[in-house]
């Protein structure tokens, strides 16, 4: 045989010779005399196997695999054509064995089937029909139950005990702590409308909730029944409703059974009643009523406003931030404050009521007319709570003040600070700690320069080391000694 540097040789002649066998063999002879003389049908081999297949031998297999595929095509078109057509059928059609048939059809994926004509139901049709056909909000209902009664075990469990006494106080704290989590996440978005907002009424909970996915919705059914079982021993009633102009938009009210446990303790009931019953001063000492100005002094990082949201008592310390620009700049609270959390708020008395759960912050604005403000970009973080006896809001909240520097930069002192504020010691204990970090830095500042000293007095010590050469020999002792 001839490898491909003999062949690629035989055609370089053979193409020199103008095709011609016999004196393309004999100038091969001349040239290479120590190799296999071909035969003069060689050449012509090479030279067709090389035009026809691309190569110098002709492939092994080419009219079986080309017969193949034209075997395959054949049998998908008929099977496409006739999807009833039977493989026996298929294989006298073709002229194949029936076996090539079948591997041909399971190669390329085609199963056979027969199709089951009945005209009535069997006798075990009616409970596959009712085990498959199971109404889909029921199913995402139990599947919500499902979810918490094997997730409420350990840890979670006592997270979740940890929100509220009843299911009254779970769903209003949950609503406060998925603001705050979406906040530290930063996954809030602007536009992003409120998606957990729970409110109360005379005989039931309302929540209103917002997603993009209505499984989640349905979810939620089983999720907040099997809460209120497991964690509170009630039966939860609960129904939802979706809106009709806001597909996302979902709305639930949440009943306790007649025969089971209510949503709120009873204690919470009688202290309504008491709070009710004395909005009026009387003479007891127990019944004594708190006077503005006391108020004012406790509180002085608080504000009332009115339905038209407009400033009724302000604390000691937002008079003095900027009470004096009341008679000019109006009372609206607008004027003075921007409502940076909750998210997407719409500043309107209800819609304040409403996320009276959440935490709010508030910044202080630039005034119109006024140069100097270093008040301006203070934040405030703080509660709504809502005051039926006067139709009002009451805002308490603290200045949200990282160190000393940003309490002077915004023109405050630690007096305007009252005593339970607990920012007076986060003011306190984070100078604590920056005097200690500086203190640190400059000791480890120290201590890396006498580190340094102390290295160089050893590398100039080695340098000085005295050596053999440096002390005089014999001789040399002999002739100091004469």
């Amino acid at each position: 045989m001839y490898n491909n540097e003999e062949k690629r040789d035989m055609l370089s002649i053979f193409y020199s010779s103008n095709r011609n066998t016999t004196i393309a063999s004999t100038r091969y002879l001349q040239m290479y005399p120590e190799r296999q003389q071909p035969h003069r049908s060689i050449f012509l081999d090479l030279d067709r196997n090389l035009v026809a297949y691309g190569s110098f031998t002709k492939p092994h297999n080419v009219h079986a695999n080309r017969n193949f595929n034209e075997n395959r095509q054949n049998i998908l078109q008929m099977i496409n054509n006739n999807p009833s057509t039977s493989t026996r059928e298929v294989a006298s059609e073709l002229n194949l064995s029936q076996s090539r048939v079948w591997r041909t059809l399971h190669q390329n994926r085609f199963k056979p089937y027969k199709i089951h004509v009945s005209h009535t139901l069997l006798p075990g049709d009616n409970l596959r029909r009712l085990e498959y056909c199971i109404d889909e909000p029921e199913f995402l209902d139990r599947l919500g139950q499902e979810l918490i009664r094997t997730t409420c075990t350990g840890s979670y469990e006592r997270a979740f005990r940890s929100l509220g006494d009843d299911l009254k106080e779970f769903l209003t704290t949950l609503d406060g702590v998925y603001e705050v989590l979406q906040h530290q996440q930063g996954a809030e978005d602007e536009d992003r409308e409120a998606v957990f907002i729970c409110t109360t009424t005379h005989d039931y909970l309302q929540l209103d909730f917002t997603t993009e996915r209505p499984a989640v919705a349905y979810l939620l059914v089983g999720s907040l029944k099997a809460i209120a079982r497991i964690l509170y021993t009630t039966d939860a009633k609960v129904s939802m409703t979706q809106s009709a102009h806001d597909a996302r938009y979902f709305r639930y009210k949440i009943r306790a059974n007649k025969r089971n446990a209510t949503l709120t303790p009873s204690s919470m009931k009688s202290s309504k009643k008491n709070s009710s019953s004395s909005s009026s001063a009387t003479a007891p000492v127990a019944d004594l009523q708190m006077g503005v100005p006391t108020f004012c002094k406790a509180f002085p990082w608080h504000f009332v406003i009115d339905r038209r949201l407009e400033l009724v008592q302000l604390g000691s310390g937002f008079m003095r931030v900027f009470g004096c620009t009341l008679t000019t700049c109006g009372t609206a609270a607008a004027t003075y404050f921007e409502f940076r959390r909750p998210r997407s708020l719409t500043l309107s008395f209800n819609e304040i009521v409403k996320r009276a759960n959440t935490p709010f912050v508030l910044a202080i604005k630039k005034l119109p007319d006024v140069e100097t403000f270093p008040a301006e970009g203070l934040q405030l973080k703080g509660q709504m709570v809502y005051c039926p006896e006067s139709d009002s809001v009451l805002f308490i909240g603290s200045p949200f003040i990282d160190g000393l520097e940003g309490l002077t930069g915004s023109g405050l002192f630690i007096s305007d600070i009252p005593l339970h504020d607990a920012t007076r010691d986060v003011i306190l204990v984070g100078e604590q700690a920056r005097a200690q970090d500086g203190l640190r830095k400059r000791m480890d500042k120290l201590k890396n320069s006498i580190e340094e000293g102390s290295k160089a007095v050893d590398k100039e010590r080695e340098e000085r080391q005295p050596t053999p050469s440096d002390f005089p020999t014999g001789n040399s002792e002999t002739t100091l000694v004469g």
